[in-house]
């Protein structure tokens, strides 16, 4: 299947009409606290998308012997994997996609192991699949490094209450995506837990957590996507048309919410025809959007901090160089962590077919720019159910035209 777009014809003067989707990396969080809490969450309070459908369905398996296909799911993978570690008497194999088999996890076990969790690799050292012997865990502390995965951090943060002793977690510097720690630890205290994050001259993040008895709040955690704005943030560059009209939270759990300040910076930099230079250490899935929003208005861009993005779905850093290519647009990797972009944009072939990787960020950051290129065809359009599935159906009310074509 591909989708084929065509940008819209006709500029609205009123906001885009989009339903944003709740906010998925809250939502698998809130899926965790609340199984720690005993609490059921409705359906209706977390995002419904295919990530949170695969960890709400692991966090109902129960009985020796289970065996957990996360699909594609790298936060579903890192936090169950400390999950089930920490429940005693069951053994999983915690699996998934290809792609995930190739994605690491090793720090993480053996942060988890110096705990007191029995782990086995079930192919490939330090990663999955695995095979887990749920026991119960110790505190201590532990050390992590900071610049593979927050997620690696999130997962021993999310089951910290349920240990038997404090846990002190170290993790080393540079510290990537910080912010997606920081939403963990304000979650683990709405729910009633204590954390307590400190930086060291060092550059060092020590996290101190205290086993707590945790209680489900019934409402005020779940929030508008801001990933998922991001998309509209670009139509809105890219076509003209105003931003939804949809309330998003000023004081936010999500890094994410950072793009409004990225797009008043683009929108700078395209008014002094200059260059837009960022560092996305905290917030790299929001590269594959910027980088092109700025290509589709020509606007040259050096973004920093992006090394981690080689292990995400797929290797991000070199899918938004490749494809943007394939539109004209020389985007250059630098280093293991960065991307450039002059401003120039040569000949490109038609049609032009844009490669997915099975990643979700790639098909949405790059349909908008059907704009520049009418017709631009998006492979594995289906992608996009990881965590936005109306994404598709919003673009079309934004006034795009799009049509799904079997091959």
């Amino acid at each position: 299947m591909i989708a084929r777009i065509f940008p819209p014809s006709i500029h609205s003067a009123g906001p885009l009409e989009v339903r944003l989707p709740l906010s998925k990396s809250v939502s698998i969080r809130r899926l965790l606290l609340d199984a720690i809490a005993s609490a059921e969450t409705p359906i209706e309070e977390t995002a419904v998308c295919d990530d949170t459908t695969v960890t709400r369905r692991a966090l109902m398996a129960a009985g020796e012997g289970r065996s957990v296909d996360v699909d594609g799911c790298g936060a579903a993978m890192r936090f169950l994997t400390a999950w089930f570690a920490g429940q005693a008497g069951g053994t999983t194999t915690l699996g998934g996609s290809r792609r995930l088999s190739e994605r690491p996890v090793g720090a993480l076990v053996e942060a988890l192991r110096s705990l007191g969790a029995e782990i086995e690799y079930l192919d490939k050292e330090g990663f999955p699949p695995l095979l887990i012997c749920g026991r119960r865990l110790q505190g201590g502390s532990v050390s992590l490094p900071g610049d593979i995965s927050s997620q690696y951090v999130s997962a021993l943060m999310l089951i910290a209450p349920m240990l038997s002793e404090r846990l002190v977690i170290s993790v080393m510097p540079p510290v990537v995506s910080r912010p997606y720690i920081a939403m963990t630890a304000g979650m683990i205290e709405i729910y009633g837990g204590r954390c307590r994050m400190e930086d060291s001259e060092s550059g060092e993040l020590r996290i101190t957590l205290d086993p707590s008895r945790l209680v489900a709040p019934a409402t005020g955690i779940m929030e508008p996507d801001w990933s998922a704005a991001s998309y509209w943030y670009e139509v809105s560059a890219l076509t003209g048309c105003t931003l939804p009209a949809v309330e998003m939270p000023r004081e936010s759990l999500q890094g994410d919410s950072a793009v409004t300040d990225y797009f008043s910076k683009i929108s700078s930099a395209k008014a002094e025809a200059r260059e837009v230079r960022l560092n996305l250490a905290d917030t790299p899935d929001l590269a594959p959007t910027l980088a092109a929003t700025c290509c589709g208005l020509s606007v040259p861009f050096r973004f920093e901090g992006l090394a981690g993005l080689r292990i995400k779905e797929c290797d991000r850093l070199t899918a938004i160089a490749v494809e943007l290519g394939r539109l004209g647009y020389e985007v250059k990797q630098e280093g293991e962590g960065a991307l450039s972009f002059s401003g120039q944009r040569r000949e490109r072939l038609q049609p032009v077919r844009i490669a997915t990787y099975g990643d979700h960020r790639m098909a949405m950051a790059m349909a908008p720019l059907a704009v520049v290129a009418p017709g631009l065809e998006i492979e594995n359009p289906a992608v996009v159910g990881k965590s936005y599935p109306g994404f598709w159906d919003d673009l079309i009310g934004a006034g795009y035209v799009v049509n799904m074509i079997k091959l």
